[in-house]
C-alpha cells in the first residue's frame, strides 16, 4: 500500500512539473511580427530594443500608402503577411511606427495550440483578407 501511494505522489509531482513548463512556454513572449509585440514598441526605444522584440530581419524600402510614400525599415510575418513599419531617427531611436495586419486568423487560441502539437494533422484555417 506504502508503494502505490508513493507511486501516486510521485507522479502527481511529476505531472504538476509538466504542466507548470508547458504552461510557462506557452505564455512566454515570442519575438516575431505580431500585434502584441508592435504594441510593445514606444517611441524612443533603440534600434537594437526593437530587433529584440521583432527580430533582426528588417527590410528598408519605400512602401507607398495612398498618396504618400514611406521610407524605413519594415518587418514581415512570412505566414500571416502582417507588417510593422519602424521609423528611426539619426541616433536609431524610434519616431514613428506603423502597423498593417495583412491576413486575420479566425482561429482559437487552443486551436492554434492544438495544431503545434508534432504528429496531429494540420486543419486548413479560416483567413479574413484586411486590405
Amino acid at each position: 500500500m506504502k508503494n502505490r501511494w508513493l507511486m501516486l505522489v510521485l507522479l502527481s509531482i511529476m505531472t504538476g512539473c509538466v504542466v507548470v513548463v508547458i504552461v510557462a512556454l506557452w505564455l512566454t513572449p515570442v519575438s516575431g511580427v505580431t500585434k502584441e509585440n508592435f504594441d510593445r514598441i514606444e517611441v524612443g526605444m533603440t534600434r537594437a530594443e526593437v530587433e529584440v522584440i521583432l527580430g533582426s530581419k528588417a527590410i528598408a524600402r519605400i512602401r507607398q500608402r495612398r498618396d504618400i510614400f514611406c521610407f524605413g525599415n519594415f518587418w514581415r510575418d512570412a505566414e500571416s503577411g502582417a507588417e510593422a513599419g519602424i521609423e528611426f531617427d539619426a541616433e536609431d531611436h524610434v519616431r514613428g511606427k506603423e502597423w498593417w495586419p495583412g491576413v486575420l486568423d479566425q482561429r482559437t487560441t487552443w486551436e492554434r495550440f492544438l495544431d503545434l502539437m508534432p504528429g496531429r494533422p494540420k486543419r486548413l484555417r479560416p483567413v479574413n483578407v484586411v486590405l
